[in-house]
């Protein structure tokens, strides 16, 4: 059952209600455009479930300008196997190859391809689940 994250009082009976997550656990929450959020520690709001996976993985904190893409493009996937980390600029070109890819060839690269591209454009890679 979604949670309800928004409500207000128009008047004359009238509600407007706005659904923008799923609980999917006690700590665990999809947003409406698919990503997974968690609490973290003590902290009240929910971080990205990738974003910390990946930051626990590196033993550090991101950089700003750092993004964790999903391999596979599911956002919902946030196994170590299926995360890369890398520059937004970096992701941004990445996206175009697979965009140029995709259109010259009709499929997505195969999974040895794409792991090449990402190595090349400097992305991090986990190989493994902790």
């Amino acid at each position: 059952m979604p949670e309800v994250t928004w409500a207000h009082w128009l008047g004359w009976g009238v509600m407007i209600v706005m659904y923008l997550r799923y609980k999917i656990g006690p700590y665990r929450v999809r947003t409406r455009d698919g990503y997974v959020r968690v609490k973290v520690g003590g902290r009240r709001r929910r971080e990205l479930e990738h974003r910390v996976k990946a930051e626990r993985a590196l033993r550090r904190r991101l950089q700003s300008f750092e993004v964790v893409h999903h391999r596979n493009g599911r956002r919902d996937d946030n196994r170590l196997v299926n995360l890369c980390v890398m520059s937004a600029q970096a992701h941004i070109r990445h996206h175009s190859w697979l965009d140029w890819y995709r259109a010259s060839f009709g499929r997505y690269p195969a999974r040895q391809l794409e792991r090449a591209k990402l190595l090349e454009l400097g992305g991090v890679l986990f190989e493994a689940d902790l």
